[in-house]
Parts: structure tokens; sequence; C-alpha cells
């Protein structure tokens, strides 16, 4: 199967997230495949938890799998205020995809997660794993 081109999909965040949960954020991606090596970039289109950077992305598709680690150019958070906070001088976080290919519709549709640190009590480091589901489609 030829994945090179432009794809669609869609991000929902899960339990990890909070008040966020259910959420959806949508983007585009432009792959470039090499055998079962995967490459491309990422941008955020809309929704909830958008960045203003792009994201690089790399993995393997094989036997219909599909996984995938993404990284955006920067990391973006959401602040205490609620507001979207963009450190430049730092990479986000690797990104791990996982999903599986569906031939009667040519989408894809899986879980995603990641690790997040975040600060207790504004000084206590702590790591909590975050994920949900993810689907993407053709353009």
């Amino acid at each position: 199967m030829d994945l090179n081109g432009k794809w669609s999909g869609t991000v929902v965040y899960g339990k990890g997230y909070g008040g966020y949960e259910g959420k959806e954020l949508y983007f585009d991606f432009d792959l470039i495949q090499n055998g079962k090596e995967i490459a491309g970039t990422a941008f955020d289109t809309g929704g909830v938890g958008m960045s203003p950077d792009q994201a690089q992305l790399f993995g393997t598709f094989e036997n219909n799998q599909f996984e995938f680690l993404k990284q955006y150019d920067s990391l973006h958070y959401y602040s205490n205020e609620g507001e979207v906070t963009v450190d430049k001088t730092q990479k986000g976080p690797l990104i791990k995809y996982s999903g599986i290919y569906n031939t009667n519709t040519d989408t894809f549709s899986g879980f995603w997660f990641m690790k997040v640190r975040v600060l207790i009590l504004w000084i206590i480091p702590w790591t909590i794993n975050c994920g949900g589901i993810w689907s993407l489609r053709r353009k």
C-alpha cells in the first residue's frame, strides 16, 4: 500500500485530560513512505490544544499496522489560567501512535499516548501518562 501524500486526522483526548476529555484536535499529515519506513510533517488545523508549530513524525507501516512517533518543534501546554503557553526553547514530548489500517474504509484508527511532566504544588515534578484515540483518512 502506498501511504505517500496528504492525510487528515483527529485526536480525541482521554481520561488523563480532565475537563478536556472527549475534546478533539484536528491535524493534517504530509507522509513520505520508503518501504515500511514512514516520515513526514504534521500541522494542527483546529480544535483543542492546537499547536502553532509543525510536528515531525517517523515510524513504520507493516501488515496493516501503523506505528509512529510525533514530536512538535516546540513545547506547548495549557497554563493554570487555561491559556496556551509556547516554549520555543524546548521540543514537545514524544507522542506514540499505534493503529490499524482498515482496507474497507481506507482509514487508520488506533490509540496514542505520551508522558507528561507536571509540577505538583509548583515544586514537585511528577510524570503522568496521557492519551486517547485517533483516526486518519486520505485527503
